[in-house]
């Protein structure tokens, strides 16, 4: 019994948790691919293991169009680091869609280019009425978006998030925890005092 709580455990901490790191909400623009090859957004990551890139591109029509999900560094080289292939199908009209890749280790502080590109010409996969939400005006300073190779004067609207193992996270609940009752220990001391008293009431009556 003892080797399969350990083992659960061991599996609990070893999961890990997707934060959000960055999200430029919802503008009032919608970005279509009639007459656009590839729809993408400059970004920066503010830790490693960047693994989530969220876009919320919508698809009212429901077409199977097939699209490719890009990254790479926003280098002169532009080689894709990280790649997702998906259908329209797969787009949530919902939410943003979500693209979820193994984590880049070393992403913290370098800027990188999130793409979505039809993986094949209009005449063959009509693309209809797909697109992008988007945001009138530069708000995010990390980065912009792109039609084709052009800028753009929108924000997508995207959030990224980053891989933590759950001991960091843990480990970082509890030392913001520490900090919290440091900076109101009468509240604390109040809320410890209502909690035994509550306890003990409980099984009293028990």
């Amino acid at each position: 019994m003892k080797k399969i709580l350990v083992l659960i455990l061991s599996s609990f901490l070893i999961s890990g948790c997707n934060r959000l790191e960055s999200h430029q909400p919802l503008g009032e623009t919608k970005l279509f691919y009639k007459g656009v090859d590839s729809i993408s957004e400059s970004f920066q990551a503010a830790n490693n293991n960047l693994n989530i890139v969220s876009i919320c591109i919508r698809n009212p029509d429901r077409l199977l169009t097939p699209f490719t999900f890009t990254l790479h560094e926003a280098t002169l080289s532009a080689t894709p680091i990280r790649t997702v292939s998906f259908t329209g199908g797969n787009i949530d009209n919902q939410d943003c869609t979500r693209f979820q890749f193994e984590p880049v280790t070393d992403s913290k502080g370098k800027s990188y280019v999130a793409s979505l590109t039809p993986s094949q010409p209009n005449l063959v996969f009509p693309r209809g009425n797909i697109y992008v939400e988007a945001h009138a005006g530069n708000d995010y300073l990390q980065g912009e978006s792109y039609l084709d190779f052009s800028p753009s004067p929108h924000d997508l609207h995207f959030k990224t998030n980053y891989y933590q193992p759950l001991k960091t996270v843990l480990r970082e609940s509890l030392t913001q925890f520490i900090a919290r009752v440091w900076q109101d220990p009468i509240f604390f001391l109040f809320y410890l005092v209502l909690l035994t008293t509550t306890t003990y009431l409980l099984l009293r009556r028990k």
